[in-house]
Order: structure tokens, then C-alpha cells, then sequence
């Protein structure tokens, strides 16, 4: 880093999906995903978890729990449920959506998304 005082550094912090990307393999009609959803902020903050297709369509999907409330530096897990609608493998991007400035005049929508692979086994 280049700073003058230790005081002028910040380090960039921001929200994460862990992990970024995987593959679960299933022998029924649905596979799952686990991941951990982070807040690096230091209030709390309401993420919304989304699933979505390659080309960033909407899939209908099960998460668990679709909206949370994160405190400050602080994580938490999130289940997700994708059906392969008839498909051997099925690529999803699950992305966790924070809004913020809400009782300001300016709004500001962050994502962060992983990419999961699944495959049905025996397809």
C-alpha cells in the first residue's frame, strides 16, 4: 500500500458469497447448495438471496432463508434448492443483493453473486 500514515490506509472491504463456485452432484430431481452469505459493514444489513440463470434470468428456486438480516461483521448460511427441470446439469448464479441509502435521497443496490454447477447423477 501506498499511504503516508497508517491512518490515510482503508482497506476495501466488502460482501461475500462463500464459496464463489462449485459443483453438487444429486441422484433426485433437485440439487442443493450451501453457502455462507458475509457483511463486512459495520451496521446491519437486510440481503435479499436470488437465484438466477446463466444470462441472469430469475430461476425459480427454494432458498432458505430468502431474506436476511445480517449484523455487523457478521455471517450467516443459506440453503438453496434448484430443480433440473428435465436437464442432466443445470448452471445457476446465486447472488446475495444488499440495498442501502434507503432513508436517503440516493439508493444504492450491491450484488454478489457464486456460480454452482449441478448435475444429476446417472444422466
Amino acid at each position: 500500500m501506498l499511504c503516508a500514515t497508517l491512518a490515510a490506509c482503508q482497506v476495501a472491504q466488502a460482501q461475500s458469497v462463500t464459496p464463489m463456485r462449485g459443483v453438487s452432484k444429486s441422484f433426485t430431481d433437485v440439487f442443493a447448495v450451501r453457502l455462507t452469505v458475509g457483511n463486512p459493514y459495520q451496521k446491519p444489513v437486510e440481503f435479499d438471496v436470488r437465484v438466477y440463470d446463466e444470462n441472469f434470468a430469475p430461476v425459480d428456486a427454494f432458498v432458505s432463508p430468502q431474506v436476511l438480516r445480517i449484523g455487523a461483521r457478521a455471517t450467516r448460511q443459506v440453503t438453496v434448492r434448484v430443480p433440473f427441470l428435465g436437464q442432466g446439469q443445470r448452471k445457476v448464479r446465486v447472488c446475495a443483493e444488499g440495498l442501502f441509502g434507503k432513508d436517503n435521497k440516493s439508493l444504492v443496490r450491491t450484488q454478489v453473486c457464486g456460480r454452482f454447477l449441478g448435475q444429476l447423477v446417472g444422466s
